[in-house]
């Protein structure tokens, strides 16, 4: 007799996720089209259109297809409309590069926050501020004599403390106005970039507090909030000890502008970042104490929804709607939606319902880092769930176990014996075993989802957290209950708040001791190169149809390729045919994970591989008033010369060491410093301590030990071990067999009254081509240079910025290049420097950004600048 048929198979109905798939499809098309708004529409309208006509001829299939589409180009008019188009009278129309003095009156639409100055360990000799933060909505603005009307968002910055107002304030702020930077290295932040996605297009740099004058205070709800926060903040900063203050109230406020560099960097470098920065887990974690409240009380399922969402929307307004907390509100407001009606979809499902949420809010939050490690997390947590308990079964098919095959006979069940009652001390071991076991499943997931992302944008790998996180997640859990009971009670009851806040202090101090201690740990974490986003990409789509596959039953999917074969025969019928049969191999779980493990291994090995530029490669950064150099050799080594910015040590530590990680590099072979004034070197002490640096190479002047930036460059080399070679006029540096460094400048016993005629000057010889770095040479060590005999040279790095005192004729003559490059600030004059390199060409970092030269083996020689 033949076997029956199988029943039809049921179907989890989960549509947010095709639809937000296709709309996260749309936003970032046009982050590549660039087509008109119009156009988007229009494409939009044909795509519904072709839908209904699909939908009577009876086309499901196809019709299926077109409603996505249509749903894809409304993303990309969504996004267009939010990214690129404004009206004309915003205050976009209004900036330029440079500051133009203004008056804007409007509305605060946040309460200005302080931002200390930072603790330079070399100092700079400019003083710095504490500088006050806030986003001002325009109304009006004022240049000269002329009044007229405008429209949207400019972040304010006033050097100094103003707090004199409030969100919803109607003030009016005099300042210089211009627009934000651009990133200007490769790979560097893009600064104008991250305020555009919350619609802010200009910056407004105030001198002091005095430039903001508050015309009418407006009570409201968000000011309400931000009067409350205030208060919590101090209360937090009563109760907790002068070590976690700062960590205690990043944690539950998001205030994060107190806490010093070294404790955040602790806290990434741990792996631990999310329990320090407020996320979908510092919501979740409310939520869930908020339940437990209610379950104790043993209210309805519907007043406890009710008081589970007016606790996490207090909170979301308490943190002034920060974007993370913002993503876990649409999370949980989708999870606890059907509770009252007992009615709940899929875990998926909700998490693709949330993204459509944050994108129809704003569709840039899906470029935002914060957003994809956000939902990544939240998929990891929920992949957690179909994972079976033996790991093998992970790389074939689950779900259809034996007892479902039609060829196996089904045969009489056997009794077991009874089964003894597990001892106490057995149940307590199993819960612990159980325990365990969840944690490292959980972390593993959010692992394998999170950590290229990880890699590709902060270049740290931390082994010592897949441990920590076992540990410190339910410590976490008891931290942020005893912080939010401290700012509960603390508030409404202020006595009886004294043993929360010893809770909170005592589990804070815990917390940091694990947290130092993980990152003291050797091996604990390591830099690296980031992976490149064709890679990322492609692991990304690997792992979801590897998902996906893992939850199709294979009948369902026998089922829909017979219909498949006779959906129809026009031309879109058969490409759909094929795409769908090419999706059913590919997302066959027993296959995929072959090529993903290929994907895995070969592509990173061949991205991490050592690679050798094709000639010489130097790449002059931006780093305004500074200087730094990255040098790579044909023979695979590089050289860096200088590392330092007048005003912030660490940025130019991130803009060296972005550039290295752009090459896929970690560290250089050696780091030249020419001389020891910090904005040459005030980034040096960041880079050894990242070890980031194989050697140091200086001349003896350089060693002044009554500067305190020479004494920390100095005692940060003996502490990672990195060794000192002095040099002087005659050496050379043997890094290379191809290319001829030599250093021309200073003598070996020789040391000038001034740093800058102590400069080390190098020339860099490859190919018949000659480059020539001069640091800020001028004075008696100019004049001792040019005593040597004529050395023409191809490219020539413009001594101490290209300042009039450095730059003279003699020098133009003695070196004739062809190429002047000037690392520079705003203050640079392009056109006196080729008044006096007449037969040159004048290129500075202030207008070109980056500056690359590339010189061939052959010895062919090109530049560019990074800004076009």
């Amino acid at each position: 007799m033949a076997p029956a048929k199988p029943p039809p198979l049921s179907r989890a109905r989960a549509p947010a996720i095709p639809v937000a798939a296709a709309l996260a499809g749309g936003v970032w098309a046009d982050q590549w089209l660039l087509w008109d708004v119009r156009l988007w529409l229009a494409a939009t309208l044909f795509s519904i259109g072709l839908w209904i006509a699909l939908c009577r001829s009876g086309r499901t299939w196809t019709a299926a297809v077109c409603l996505l589409l249509s749903v894809s180009t409304l993303g990309g008019a969504w996004h267009h409309w939010r990214w690129s188009v404004v009206g004309g009278d915003h205050i976009a129309g209004w900036t330029r590069d440079g500051p133009v003095p203004v008056k804007l009156r409007g509305t605060l639409s946040e309460t200005p926050v302080i931002v200390p100055r930072k603790e330079e360990r070399v100092a700079t000799g400019i003083p710095q501020f504490d500088r006050t933060i806030c986003t001002l909505n325009c109304v009006t603005s004022q240049c000269g004599q002329d009044q007229l009307p405008v429209s949207g968002n400019v972040r304010v910055e006033i050097s100094g403390h103003a707090l004199d107002a409030w969100v919803g304030d109607e003030v009016e702020i005099s300042g210089q106005l211009s627009r934000p930077p651009v990133a200007r290295n490769p790979g560097g932040f893009d600064f104008r970039a991250y305020l555009r996605v919350s619609g802010i297009h200009a910056i407004l740099r105030a001198d002091e507090p005095a430039c903001l004058r508050v015309i009418e205070s407006r009570p409201g709800v968000r000011r309400l909030f931000s009067h409350w926060r205030r208060n919590l903040e101090a209360l937090l900063q009563s109760r907790l000890s002068e070590r976690t203050r700062t960590v205690g109230v990043a944690m539950l406020l998001g205030s994060r502008g107190q806490l010093p560099d070294e404790i955040k960097d602790a806290f990434q470098n741990s792996g631990l970042m999310h329990v320090l920065a407020i996320s979908g887990m510092h919501v979740t974690i409310l939520a869930g104490l908020l339940g437990l409240l209610c379950r104790l009380l043993e209210l309805r399922p519907n007043v406890t929804v009710g008081l589970v969402l007016t606790g996490v929307v207090g909170y979301t307004l308490l943190t002034d709607g920060q974007p993370p907390v913002l993503r876990s509100l649409w999370m949980i407001v989708v999870f606890l939606a059907g509770r009252p009606w007992f009615r709940q979809a899929s875990a998926a499902h909700n998490l693709a319902l949330s993204g459509l949420l944050v994108l129809a809010v704003n569709p840039s939050h899906l470029f935002d880092i914060g957003a994809q490690l956000s939902f990544l997390a939240v998929a990891g947590l929920i992949w957690v769930e179909v994972w079976p308990d033996n790991p093998t079964e992970l790389l074939v098919r689950g779900g259809v176990n034996a007892a479902q095959d039609e060829s196996v006979d089904l045969v009489e069940p056997v009794v077991a014996p009874p089964i003894e009652s597990p001892t106490w001390q057995q149940r307590m071991l199993g819960r612990a075993r159980d325990f365990v076991h969840l944690g490292l499943k959980t972390t593993l997931a959010v692992w394998v989802l999170t950590l290229p992302l990880m890699v590709r944008q902060f270049h740290v790998v931390s082994p010592i957290g897949f441990v920590m996180n076992l540990i410190v997640g339910p410590l976490s859990i008891f931290v942020l209950w005893a912080g939010y009971l401290l700012m509960a009670v603390g508030w409404l009851i202020p006595p009886l708040a004294l043993p929360f806040g010893w809770c909170y202090d005592g589990s804070l101090h815990l917390l940091l001791l694990l947290v130092q201690t993980s990152v003291e740990l050797p091996g604990g974490y390591f830099r690296v190169a980031g992976v490149p986003d064709w890679w990322t990409a492609g692991y990304y789509l690997l792992l979801a149809a590897w998902y996906v596959g893992r939850q199709v039953d294979p009948r369902w999917m026998s089922q829909l390729a017979e219909r498949l074969e006779g959906s129809g025969t026009s031309l879109v019928d058969r490409m759909i045919t094929r795409t769908g049969e090419a999706t059913l191999f590919i997302a066959h779980p027993a296959k995929l994970w072959r090529p993903l493990m290929l994907w895995m291994v070969v592509g990173l090995g061949v991205w991490l591989w050592p690679g050798r530029p094709d000639g010489l490669r130097c790449t002059f950064l931006s780093v305004g008033h500074g200087l730094a150099v990255f040098i790579e050799l044909p023979g695979g080594r590089a050289l860096l010369y200088d590392a330092g910015q007048l005003q912030d040590a660490d940025r130019a530590q991130e803009i060296v060491e972005t550039a290295l990680w752009r090459r896929g590099r970690s560290k250089v072979d050696a780091m030249v410093l020419s001389h020891a004034d910090v904005d040459h070197f005030n980034g040096a002490p960041g880079l050894l301590e990242a070890g980031a640096v194989k050697s140091v190479v200086m001349h003896p002047s350089f060693l002044d030990l009554t500067q305190s930036g020479v004494v920390s460059v100095s005692e940060t080399c003996s502490a990672q071990g990195v060794p000192i070679k002095l040099v002087w006029a005659g050496d050379h540096l043997s890094y290379d067999a191809d290319v001829k460094i030599e250093v021309l400048h200073p003598a070996v016993k020789r040391n000038y009254a001034i740093d800058n005629a102590n400069s080390l000057v190098l020339r860099v010889e490859y190919a018949g081509r000659s480059l020539l770095f001069t640091g800020d040479l001028e004075a008696e060590g100019l004049a001792a240079l040019l005593r040597k005999p004529r050395m023409p040279v191809d490219v020539m790095l413009a001594p101490h910025h290209g300042s009039r005192t450095a730059n003279t004729e003699q020098l133009a003559a003695w070196a004739n290049p062809q190429l002047v490059i000037a690392s520079s600030g705003s203050n640079v004059d392009a056109e006196r420097l080729q008044a006096t390199y007449v037969n040159s060409t004048i290129a500075t970092t202030q207008d070109r950004g980056a500056i690359e030269v590339s010189i061939s083996p052959d010895g062919a020689w090109s530049w560019s600048g990074w800004l076009k």
